[in-house]
């Protein structure tokens, strides 16, 4: 039993340390979201989507060919009442010929017998009725819209506006995926940092913490020293703790965007750098650029062209269609199971058809009065958004003046930090400090970098949020 519980968790190390580790960048993870974002599929197959509706719509313009046929092999059993009255018909005939002879002048009978038998002769009635009969049916149709009140062409144009609107709306999405994957990105590399620093922090303390305990036995140290350095273990932990479980948190997301298993085991490859923020930073002028940029109000503007086209097909309702319309047919019958050429006959059918909704009682108008609102609804909505988007322009400008103030000061907090470690370091090797400053210093240091490394990720989103904001997000470099 033990042996197989030494295997067991020897195989389960083995599995472990032989998970293979994916190192990513940031391009890496751009690819992998541009080929795996479950929204940017959706997305996608919608573009598809409104791309077969104008196909569909444009083939209605042309002319619509169709072809049926119908053969049937028919096996029949009569009843009897029907094989009797056929008997009767097979006597009809003859008692006609003497029906109508009777009612004539003697003179004229001779005549009119041998013309009455030469016409009777002609029908000619089989003695049994058939029991197979064989049936066929088939035409070729073609019809071509002429006049249609314009509706055709108007919907083709108003597909065409809504294929330009879906794919609009899939550029929207994609620079959506693209602004989650650079943003949780640089968020995954800051916490990956702050583990590290909080790590490191750890370790300071619980050197001090032994160094102080020894001090402490030596009477170097104070009571009051050997529990304040105990303090600051207790509070430097469960940041440490937070940290990995905020890292563990985003990492799940990142690979969420990805398209990737929560199982695969991920690694980095990059770091937090201060971006060169934007210096020219005039409302106006950036306003103007995201006017031009922005995908969403050109999907909004699409829609409202689409909708402007419906309003003309609603009322082109009112006209009447107008159609060219050609078949032939092809009809065989035979008392066998099979047809000869001299059993099928043809017609050809050739003319025009009109279909005219003279009254709707308010249908046509009632179309007409929901395409204009639409297109008023839409109008709103590009109002609103342009009004959001001037606002949202405001914020990113106030965005990266912050961003770059802080930059310099959290960077001049750390030139500081480490000056005031100097200064402690060799106050405490002249008598002039105790241990504990020292601890103070340090950890002083690396609150600061922690700073430091939040004010460099604010700049990133900054001015991630600035491209973003002028809709140009695609030509975003680190």
């Amino acid at each position: 039993m033990k042996k197989i519980v030494f295997f067991a968790i020897f195989f389960g190390f083995s599995l472990l340390l032989h998970a293979e580790t994916r190192v990513l960048t940031l391009q890496d993870c751009l690819a992998a979201a541009l080929q795996n974002n479950a929204d940017l599929k959706i997305a996608q197959q919608q573009v598809e989507k409104a791309l077969g509706r104008k196909k569909e719509v444009r083939g209605l313009l042309l002319p619509q060919v169709k072809v049926q046929g119908m053969y049937l092999a028919n096996n029949v059993t009569y009843a009897d009442a029907l094989v009797q009255d056929y008997r009767s018909l097979q006597q009809l005939p003859a008692g006609f010929s003497d029906l109508f002879l009777s009612v004539l002048p003697p003179s004229l009978r001779p005549t009119y017998e041998v013309k009455l038998q030469e016409f009777l002769g002609r029908i000619n009635l089989p003695e049994e009725l058939p029991d197979r009969v064989s049936l066929m049916n088939a035409s070729v149709m073609v019809q071509q819209p002429l006049f249609t009140g314009f509706k055709l062409v108007n919907g083709y144009k108003a597909a065409a506006e809504m294929k330009n609107a879906a794919q609009h709306s899939f550029e929207v999405e994609k620079t959506k995926v693209q602004y989650d994957v650079i943003s949780t990105f640089y968020q995954a590399v800051l916490l990956d940092s702050l583990v590290a620093v909080h790590r490191m922090s750890v370790e300071v303390g619980e050197k001090h913490l032994q160094l102080i305990r020894k001090m402490r036995q030596e009477g170097l140290a104070s009571e009051w020293e050997l529990l304040k350095a105990r303090v600051h273990v207790k509070k430097l932990t469960p940041k440490l703790v937070q940290s990995k479980k905020n890292r563990d948190l985003v990492y799940s997301k990142l690979k969420l965007l990805l398209g990737l298993s929560q199982k695969d085991t991920l690694s980095l490859n990059g770091r937090l750098q201060p971006v060169a923020l934007p210096d020219s930073l005039q409302a106006e002028k950036l306003y103007r650029t995201a006017l031009s940029h922005r995908r969403e109000l050109k999907a909004l503007s699409s829609l409202i062209k689409a909708g402007e086209h419906a309003a003309k097909i609603a009322r082109g309702e009112y006209l009447p269609d107008i159609g060219a319309i050609g078949a032939l047919t092809f009809l065989g019958m035979n008392d066998q199971y099979s047809l000869q050429t001299r059993d099928i006959s043809q017609v050809l059918s050739l003319g025009v058809a009109l279909r005219w909704n003279a009254f709707s009682f308010g249908r046509h108008s009632g179309k007409v009065q929901q395409a204009r609102a639409q297109i008023n609804i839409l109008q709103e909505k590009l109002m609103q958004f342009k009004e959001a988007l001037n606002i949202q322009i405001q914020n990113v400008i106030r965005s990266i003046e912050y961003a770059r103030e802080e930059l310099l000061t959290q960077q001049d907090a750390v030139m500081l930090a480490q000056k005031s470690l100097i200064i402690a370091q060799e106050a405490f090797k002249s008598g002039d400090a105790r241990q504990v400053d020292v601890l103070d210093a340090q950890l002083d240091l690396q609150s600061a970098r922690v700073e430091w490394l939040n004010a460099v990720f604010q700049s990133i989103i900054a001015d991630l949020d600035f491209k973003k904001a002028l809709g140009v997000l695609t030509t975003y470099q680190q």
